[in-house]
């Protein structure tokens, strides 16, 4: 049972709401066709709909309580710092200004605890130390609020009536951020002090119950009380023991956190879909609320663990949200399983948090991560397992990241695409995305880009960092290479290294096999089926393929491509890619370009190769005219030939 306050309490009345859903007399996007997987354009329409409820006269939004507040504002924040966006990073200091002569504090701790964690929140994407000086004043508060009743713990408020587990979540949440954002934090009465006074009380008290999930609190004989296991204390004590894990590098952290959002998945679900237990009524004017949370801290632990199970159900989730909880002018609703019932910040915030979660896995306007296992080199390395290619690998576990020591004080990692691509952005992951100390995450650095690998230009410049994960959106810009430049590598002054556990470079591709069915020639062909236009005609199906037999000596395919092209890159599909002997696959080979069709130059020269699939990137070329010139067609001695399912030509 619950009343509008209800964190906590055990209340015996159900008070129903009837919320109209709100007019908001704005211009919004109405169109609701998304491409699936579309997760950024849908975080961008949600938000422009969330921040219509923003009120600049008090920084608070309309429609919803103040603990909600301090979330929306949050879910703003994340918002930004994921996709780069600065449309409405002004409520930060708009919502600071009016309300920081109070800092923040009334007499709930919990709501002290949801406006510590935003001002951390404000402090990483701004740099702004008051943001992080309000966060530590409400810290102390709260702290004020830990007496020895049932062992220890946070009170629910002042009134210091009931023992719970949001308030105590949220200490533990706080301390771990502050810790990390504190040069020197040690010893008794520190941050991380008091993250291991109330971790180790907490874990103790019996709010998690048997089933791994958090009960609402403790009763007066300091027991477990069996109340609701609603998903917002499922999701911050996520948030509080990840940050412990990446503090200690112990994994108990991370086994108990993972434990805790197995039972939350399985269970706290309509088909797979978060649910609250006041569903489907209102659920008053904190319940919708709650399941964002949960979300922003099972992403949280995703990013840091990168269990498959825990990605799927944020997608899964934000599918539901997007086509059964969505209207006509993009707000959504409680139920995230639908039908959509009504409109307000806290339902529309909660759903935010869910959709930034989802950011990282944006297939938006067919972005991916280009970088993903391409050529990586650099300065240098701290060792042999700390090589460049480790931070084009796709992981942060197991310590798998580039470390430099800087030659000649400088650190660069440098990456070949392999062709060009229409760049968009970029996420870095730096020491404490991979469980490092957050004072070596990257300082001050810059990435460049560059057609040719020797020209470059400036497109991000960051200084002053202390976030472990940042996202640089830039103007659309066409590049084959990236460069990081690492100027100041780390806050702490110890140990110095530059250490990046990813560099992620989103794109989409600029260039097309711009040898489909163009004109193709060759020497000859075995027969009348496997003639020079099977090479270009997009299959390698039904034996379409090109097939010669040598003339004194030579096999060659030519393909007129019909206009000059910017030429990136080459994929050759030999016998095997079409199911034939591979032992048939091509040997020995070489491709020429040429502008006119008589001068010509070599651009890829292979010798003793035996894959069925092969690719070849190059410096970008411009020419009408591709020539493969088959030196010698095969291992296999026997029924000698050339055979070629496709030659594609990627430009543009």
């Amino acid at each position: 049972m619950f009343t509008q306050r209800f964190r906590g309490q055990v209340i015996g009345i159900i008070v129903l709401f009837c919320l109209l859903s709100a007019s908001l007399g704005v211009a919004l996007d109405t169109h609701q066709a998304r491409a699936a997987g579309d997760y950024r354009s849908y975080a961008n329409s949600s938000a422009a709909t969330l921040q219509s409820w923003y009120n600049s006269s008090n920084g608070l939004f309309n429609s919803t309580g103040w603990w909600n507040s301090a979330n929306a504002l949050g879910a703003i924040i994340d918002y930004s710092s994921n996709t780069g966006s600065t449309a409405y990073t002004g409520d930060i200091a708009t919502t600071y200004s009016k309300n920081s002569s109070g800092n923040f504090l009334n007499n709930y701790y919990d709501d002290e605890g949801w406006w510590g964690l935003t001002w951390v929140k404000a402090y990483d994407l701004t740099s702004n130390s008051s943001y992080l000086s309000m966060a530590k004043t409400i810290f102390s508060d709260m702290a004020g609020g830990w007496d020895s009743t049932c062992g220890g713990g946070v009170w629910w408020s002042k009134d210091r009536t009931y023992k719970n587990a949001i308030p105590n979540e949220l200490f533990l949440a706080l301390a771990t951020k502050l810790h990390q954002r504190t040069s020197g934090d040690s010893g008794s009465g520190s941050y991380i002090d008091w993250a291991n006074r109330e971790w180790s009380w907490f874990n103790s008290s019996g709010m998690i119950n048997g089933s791994n999930l958090v009960n609402d609190g403790l009763d007066s004989s300091c027991y477990n009380n069996g109340q609701t296991t609603w998903t917002y204390n499922q999701g911050v004590i996520l948030g509080g023991l990840t940050d412990m894990y990446k503090i200690t590098n112990d994994s108990s952290y991370l086994s108990k956190a993972e434990a805790i959002a197995d039972a939350a998945t399985g269970t706290l679900v309509n088909n797979g879909i978060l649910k609250e237990s006041c569903e489907p009524s209102s659920c008053g004017g904190d319940g919708p609320q709650f399941k964002g949370v949960f979300m922003r801290n099972l992403g949280y632990l995703y990013s840091n663990d990168n269990k498959q199970a825990y990605k799927n159900f944020i997608t899964q989730n934000v599918d539901s949200i997007w086509n059964n909880d969505h209207n006509g002018s993009n707000q959504l609703g409680l139920m995230w399983y639908g039908p959509f019932d009504s409109a307000d910040a806290a339902r529309q915030s909660s759903a935010q948090d869910a959709l930034n979660a989802a950011i990282p896995f944006s297939t938006s306007s067919g972005t991916s991560n280009v970088a993903l296992n391409k050529t990586a080199t650099a300065d240098s390395s701290c060792s042999s397992s700390e090589t460049p290619n480790k931070a084009v690998d796709g992981s942060v576990t197991n310590d798998s990241k580039w470390c430099s020591g800087g030659t000649g004080g400088q650190y660069w990692l440098r990456l070949d695409l392999g062709a060009s691509y229409a760049i968009s952005s970029f996420t870095v992951k730096h020491a404490g995305a991979g469980g490092e100390n957050t004072a070596w995450n990257t300082r001050d650095f810059n990435i460049q880009l560059s057609n040719d690998g020797s020209n470059w230009s400036t497109v991000v410049n960051v200084t002053g960092n202390t976030a472990s994960i940042t996202t640089h959106s830039i103007s659309t810009t066409t590049a084959r290479y990236v460069k990081l430049n690492i100027t100041n590598p780390q806050s702490d002054p110890n140990y110095i290294a530059a250490r990046i556990y990813e560099l992620e470079v989103y794109a989409t591709s600029v260039t097309s096999n711009v040898a489909l069915n163009k004109t193709a020639t060759a020497n000859n062909s075995c027969t009348s089926s496997e003639t020079p236009n099977k090479a270009v005609d997009g299959s390698v199906t039904n034996d379409s393929k090109w097939c010669a037999g040598a003339t004194s000596g030579q096999y060659w395919l030519r393909v007129d491509l019909g206009a000059n092209y910017a030429i990136s890159s080459f994929t050759v599909k030999h016998a095997g890619a079409g199911g034939e002997n591979t032992a048939w696959n091509t040997r020995d080979f070489n491709i020429q370009l040429s502008t006119d069709g008589s001068n010509w130059s070599t651009v890829v020269n292979v010798s003793g190769n035996t894959s069925s699939i092969t690719t070849h990137p190059i410096s970008t070329t411009t020419a009408r005219y591709v020539k493969l010139n088959i030196t010698n067609p095969q291992t296999d001695p026997n029924t000698v030939a050339a055979r070629i399912y496709e030659l594609e030509v990627y430009g543009s």
